[in-house]
């Protein structure tokens, strides 16, 4: 049977101060954050309701997830453009093999993002640049078609034998791949040769892989891809008419205002110094320093009750005479369990305060809190008790 607890939490009016404070200083940050886009943001609001009343009309006709798709696209293809650029070193380079793989995938029955990651994969390790890799393509394409094996694993055997050899691609070795490639069990093949051979293999008039990716091409799964491949250059050329630079403009300058407001004094900062301390005085240290406080006060009522005094204005039993008077009929050794069970309780509670308190001094130094908060008071040492009779 599930139970469900219930957890009430009391503000006082000081409390209820503190969180209309910041709420106050919420407000102000979103202000300042809207403000700090400068010139550009009356283009940005523009854009932005253009492109969120499509997105709402698309949302309307249960397809809003596409709205979505053609940043994903522009997004996916700036990334293979600029790895591409790393790895030639050049972004005229770049983007004349990034033209090339696109209208190569666009042709095979290969995914877009498989041709585009084996394209980045050819030019980290070839050093013929875009011509090279504008090479290799087609054959990778057919012999993938002809094996069975996906784009990625066929690059990656190619590779490993472009760069160490025939013996270096396991895979195509367990498949039967070299031997069809013919290359013979036990021998080895120089990084040079293999390259020599693997052309030569490809483009032999009775070459066994070579046009494979033609024939995979008039089946459904290749003409769906390639129709895929058309809907992502689709999305992406969109994207590249001015709204992908606009939002990443815009985006930019979000991020530069949402790093001011983070340094040190910043709204942000100060922001997150007032929701802490406030978690911390519900949560964290300050209701630890409550409960030890409301332990201090049962245990005095509880002694005092096991010497014989009436129950003090205000205190524990007072409290519960009010309410539940079968409480005080209990039993002198039920008491004096009750304060041990407090005693060990309030000890537990005060080490871990003493941890946490180590804690944060170890991460802010001696200068106190790094939001500038002052460090609390240690937790009090217990008074002496008087003996239980």
């Amino acid at each position: 049977m599930a139970a469900t607890l219930t957890i009430e939490i009391e503000v006082d009016r000081e409390g209820r101060a503190k969180v209309r404070e910041v709420e106050r200083e919420v407000g102000q940050a979103f202000d300042r954050l809207k403000s700090s886009a400068g010139g550009a943001s009356g283009a940005f609001d523009r854009l932005k309701r253009s492109v969120f009343s499509l997105k709402g009309a698309l949302v309307a006709l249960g397809i809003g997830a596409l709205a979505n798709s053609f940043l994903d696209a522009a997004s996916a293809a700036e990334g293979y453009q600029t790895r591409l650029q790393v790895l030639l070193g050049s972004q005229k380079k770049a983007n004349d093999l990034f033209k090339a793989a696109a209208e190569y995938a666009a042709q095979v029955p290969f995914e877009y993002r498989d041709i585009m990651s084996a394209a980045t994969q050819l030019a980290g390790v070839m050093r013929g640049g875009v011509d090279e890799v504008r090479q290799w393509l087609p054959l990778i394409g057919d012999l993938a078609a002809a094996s069975g094996l996906s784009i990625q694993q066929t690059t990656e055997q190619v590779v490993r034998m472009y760069s160490a050899g025939a013996g270096a691609a396991d895979l195509f070795r367990e498949r039967g791949i070299l031997a069809m490639l013919g290359f013979q069990a036990g021998v080895s093949y120089s990084a040079e040769e293999t390259r020599r051979r693997l052309v030569e293999a490809w483009q032999a008039a009775g070459s066994q892989f070579r046009g494979a990716t033609e024939l995979m091409a008039d089946d459904w799964k290749g003409i769906t891809s390639m129709m895929s491949d058309k809907w992502f250059q689709f999305r992406e050329r969109v994207m590249g008419y001015g709204v992908f630079d606009a939002l990443k403009i815009q985006t930019q300058e979000w991020n530069r205002a949402l790093g001011d407001m983070l340094r040190p004094g910043g709204t942000l900062d100060r922001l997150a110094q007032r929701l802490g301390e406030i978690a911390d005085d519900f949560f964290g240290v300050g209701a630890l320093r409550g409960r030890l406080a409301a332990i201090d006060e049962e245990i005095e009522d509880l002694q005092g009750r096991l010497q014989g005094a009436p129950p003090r204005e205000g205190g524990f039993f007072a409290m519960l005479a009010a309410d539940w008077q079968g409480t005080l009929q209990a039993t002198d050794a039920e008491l004096k369990a009750r304060l041990q069970e407090l005693k060990a309780e309030r000890e537990r509670l005060q080490k871990w305060l003493a941890k946490i308190e180590a804690a944060r001094k170890g991460r802010r130094g001696d200068h106190g809190s790094a939001a500038g908060r002052p460090e609390p008071a240690a937790p009090a040492a217990p008074q002496p008790e008087a003996p239980a009779p």
